[in-house]
């Protein structure tokens, strides 16, 4: 294919982020990268090969970020600015990914991509500056036989990014896991409840592409480690009830030079996160969703330019209706009630705060 298309492999190595999450867009929900360039796809084998080179700016509001690896000087609130909290803008890039597997049963992957960024960036933990990410990640998702039963899920991700100083040399040897996520989980179904359950790693200075969370105001949450669960319950066709839960740690407390980190978590720092959700189908054409998410951060003031000691929270509560009109006409309503409370830490430069939002979208597909 030449041309323009869209473009995602998995969410710690390539995947767009949402960044309306309030309605429905395909452009951002989709998940695809809008690619100007070539890619191609092929079996060799019993490997499917998916390659691609391209520029990655033709649509503003889509364009892929990076995460910030920029030495930070105060800790604080995430803004929920993508662009704000991202270090550089992505130009241009290429990549091949290679699987193996069959999706009804499990799959195996291999991704490993280049990526030129719009700005040169300094690296806090050399000094150096870059111009150039390199991604590298192995996957597996797939089914596992457990005593004969069914069921059984394992989605397990590794992925390390990589630097590229001026000119062209690795900078990460030596810093340990500074630059790479894991995030392994297990998911079992019990009939109507569904159980996924794991351990998530992301470190200080890993960046790529991707959208491999959103934790209140913080997209792609850095620097943090912890067990993560979710559940899902399905009372009837019509009702359900969801829950998540992370519960980090700070993954580090400082640069390996001494400097200040940016992450809104130092030394010592722990984040609860919290989220639950009722969905009602109350008749065909209605469909109601309640929800409710609070972010609980436990903050130590043991590291450089902190914050006080305390535990700030930050909570929405969600109340969503949808009509359906007819099969290819829609109405959506949102509410949204947010109040963040400081605690006396000085972590949000305003004190506490409070905001609602009430967003409409009509729809109709042609």
């Amino acid at each position: 294919m030449v041309g323009r298309f869209g473009n995602q492999w998995t969410r710690y190595t390539l995947q767009q982020i949402d960044a309306d999450v309030y309605t429905y867009l395909y452009q951002t929900d989709s998940g695809n990268i809008p690619t100007d360039g070539a890619k191609v796809n092929f079996n060799a084998g019993p490997a499917k090969v998916a390659a691609w080179a391209g520029q990655m700016k033709a649509i503003p509001f889509a364009q892929p970020f990076v995460g910030s690896v920029s030495t930070g000087s105060a800790q604080t609130l995430p803004l929920g600015l993508i662009g704000a909290d991202a270090a550089s803008g992505i130009t241009q890039g290429a990549g091949a990914r290679v699987t193996f597997g069959n999706p009804n049963n499990w799959v195996l992957g291999v991704s490993g991509e280049t990526i030129g960024l719009a700005t040169l960036t300094t690296d806090p933990n050399t000094s150096k500056v870059y111009g150039g990410l390199s991604v590298y990640g192995v996957d597996f998702n797939g089914a596992i036989p457990l005593l004969g039963h069914n069921g059984l899920t394992l989605d397990a991700n590794l992925t390390e990014s990589a630097d590229a100083t001026r000119p062209d040399r690795y900078n990460d040897a030596g810093n340990g896991w500074r630059y790479a996520s894991t995030d392994d989980q297990v998911a079992y179904t019990f009939g109507a409840l569904a159980l996924k359950g794991g351990y998530q790693y992301v470190g200080p200075n890993f960046t790529a592409p991707g959208y491999w969370g959103k934790v209140g105001s913080w997209t792609n949450p850095t620097n943090v480690g912890g067990v993560v669960a979710s559940a899902k319950y399905t009372v009837n066709p019509k009702v359900s009830i969801n829950g998540d839960y992370e519960g980090y740690k700070a993954a580090y407390g400082s640069n390996k030079n001494g400097t200040s980190l940016s992450s809104p978590l130092r030394q010592g720092d722990h984040l609860n996160h919290y989220k639950v959700g009722v969905a009602f189908g109350l008749t065909s054409a209605y469909a109601v969703d309640l929800g409710y998410e609070m972010s609980q951060y436990d903050l130590k003031n043991k590291g450089l330019t902190l914050a006080a000691a305390g535990k700030p929270t930050q909570s929405y509560i969600n109340i969503g209706i949808g009509h359906n009109l007819n099969a290819n006409t829609s109405v959506k309503l949102l509410y949204q009630i947010g109040q963040y409370r400081d605690k006396s830490t000085g972590f949000q430069g305003g004190g506490d705060a409070d905001g609602n939002i009430a967003v409409g979208q009509f729809s109709v597909k042609f």
